[in-house]
């Protein structure tokens, strides 16, 4: 745990499930470029980088070592619970525009900023830009100005964002009170495997990682 914790302004969770090296470089370098380029920005901004793949983010120089972070594997839902619960900075999640991870950030009422590629994300960043609750992207006009531009016209217009995300969240997630029964069944896996009701065996792994910003 760090000696000096730091209260970010704002902290930034990247994700990326594309399978393309060069992709996911460049995906990757825009975002720790834009909030490391002065201290200010590495003061309001804290980045955690979730990917197995540690040879895709950029060597990471002294001088601006400070507010990036990564994590080879944390469950994704429980880790911006985690963040929600436990820090009062803005919480944006940069990704593809993919069904899950698109999905699991909406649910928690969380802006997004998406960055598609091919396939369906798209059309899936299409429909959540137009929902109001994301900014979008294409990787190919995707840059280190572009998104740090995405980043400061989500702070600028967060109050507008949380409220659309949140109405987005209620009309979706919570009309149904019986809920999900695919998530109710792996739920039931997952306690008969760990002997831990609902999240509580994900939320243990989120627990034991650092935190300190």
């Amino acid at each position: 745990r760090k000696s000096s914790a730091r209260q970010p302004k704002t902290i930034v969770v990247v994700i990326s499930a594309s399978g393309n090296p060069q992709i996911s470089k460049k995906y990757f370098k825009c975002v720790i470029d834009a909030v490391s380029a002065t201290s200010d920005l590495m003061a309001k901004f804290s980045v955690i980088c979730l990917t197995k793949f540690i040879d895709r983010l950029p060597l990471k120089s002294p001088d601006r070592i400070d507010n990036i972070f990564h994590i080879d594997f944390c469950p994704f839902s429980p880790l911006l619970k985690y963040l929600k619960a436990h820090d009062n900075s803005n919480i944006i999640v940069i990704n593809h525009a993919t069904i899950g991870v698109s999905r699991a950030t909406l649910a928690l009422g969380i802006p997004q900023i998406l960055v598609p590629i091919s396939f369906d994300q798209p059309d899936n960043a299409r429909r959540l830009e137009q929902l109001r609750v994301a900014l979008t992207c294409p990787i190919y006009q995707f840059s280190k100005k572009r998104c740090l531009r995405m980043l400061e016209n989500i702070e600028k217009n967060i109050d507008e964002l949380l409220k659309s995300c949140e109405a987005c969240r209620h009309d979706l997630f919570e009309r149904d009170p019986a809920g999900s029964g695919l998530a109710e069944a792996a739920d039931i896996i997952l306690e008969t495997l760990t002997g831990k009701t609902g999240w509580q065996h994900e939320m243990d792994l989120v627990k034991k990682r650092d935190f300190s910003f």
